[in-house]
């Protein structure tokens, strides 16, 4: 399981409470996981969970990317109004 420091920043953990934080998430999902009455399945949900973890990851990239370029676009867009030119004074 990793996670990144933008992570454990948001979930309000510093690094001597990982080895904590792992048992407790473990003992969470061992738990949910025993209410799977089908034993073959528990492969899956492991995997569905990786899976949406993945996707999450990967739109909160797309998302910061995005973001990123929407705030030069008004940065520019803004400068411009004010009267500034590209390639002159920004």
């Amino acid at each position: 399981m990793g996670i990144t420091n933008k992570t454990a920043i948001n979930l309000g953990l510093k690094k001597d409470d990982y080895p904590e934080f792992f048992q407790e998430t473990i003992a969470y999902f061992n738990e949910l996981f025993s209410h799977i009455d089908r034993k073959d399945f528990l492969d899956d949900a492991w995997l569905l969970l990786m899976a949406g973890s993945a996707t999450l990851n990967i739109r909160g990239s797309l998302k910061s990317k995005i973001g990123k370029q929407f705030e030069q676009v008004f940065i520019r867009s803004l400068l411009t109004i004010l009267g500034f030119r590209e390639n002159e004074n920004f």
